[in-house]
């Protein structure tokens, strides 16, 4: 049994959730929840009790649900360490597994591999995989996933990857690895009277890039990028193969 992980939105009908899941735990661990239906305990902040606020909050992954309990382990100055869940939905260990078993949880805890924090009134905020992790030059964390939320919402980029690459003072820049939207291109290219040329592609990209840059801080912000024609590969989640699209550009 592999170990994998997924966040997903889902809609029903109207009502929307945010929901924090892994497969190894069976079942889901956190609900951000925009009607009560589905609210969890409720918030740590009783003055927030019976409030939208109270059930809801935007960018997190939600409460706990109940009989789950959640920590940050070590957590840094600002709070962010390892996600570690425990509860009756997580399961137990790996089957004839105890080389994994082991590897994946301290005591009763599941290691999730995720980083995170959780703020004053208990909702779980997801910084991104621990192994995707970038190391500033300046010695900040800087999570990948942030940055690609960010570039990803541009009408010219259907996908990215953002990841540290060693320039040529053996530090690590950051470099977003870009697949451009052609469905996007074309639609651009017939309502302005343009031709879809390399130059245009590497314009747009550019400008993208730039409009990302401006939304982070300097240790954040992609120093280049290269363009890929083709959707990057995924695994049966959905989730990029970040280890074989690093191959493929090096």
């Amino acid at each position: 049994m592999s170990k994998f992980y997924f966040y997903f939105i889902t809609f029903f009908i109207i009502l929307s959730t945010n929901i924090f899941s892994q497969t190894d735990t069976i079942t889901i661990l956190h609900v951000n929840d925009t009607h009560s239906c589905l609210a969890p305990l409720g918030p740590r902040n009783p003055s927030l009790e019976g409030t939208q606020a109270g059930i809801s909050r935007a960018a997190t992954a939600g409460l706990p649900l109940p009989n789950v309990e959640i920590k940050i382990d070590k957590p840094d100055k600002k709070g962010v360490g390892e996600i570690f869940a425990k509860g009756p939905s997580v399961m137990p260990g790996y089957y004839k597994n105890p080389t994994a078993t082991n590897e994946t949880f301290e005591n009763e805890w599941f290691k999730t591999g995720d980083l995170g924090y959780i703020d004053e009134d208990g909702f779980l905020f997801i910084c991104g995989r621990q192994k995707n992790v970038i190391i500033a030059n300046n010695g900040e964390n800087v999570y990948p996933e942030e940055i690609e939320d960010i570039l990803n919402r541009n009408q010219f980029v259907l996908e990215c990857m953002v990841y540290g690459e060693e320039d040529e003072k053996h530090d690590e820049r950051i470099v977003a690895l870009v697949v451009p939207d052609t469905a996007a291109f074309i639609e651009y290219s017939n309502k302005n009277n343009v031709q879809i040329t390399p130059e245009l592609v590497d314009e747009k990209v550019s400008e993208a890039i730039k409009e990302t840059n401006k939304q982070l801080p300097a240790f954040k912000q992609i120093k280049k990028f290269y363009l890929h024609e083709h959707e990057l590969e995924k695994t049966t989640t959905q989730k990029v193969k970040r280890h074989m699209v690093n191959i493929s550009v090096s």
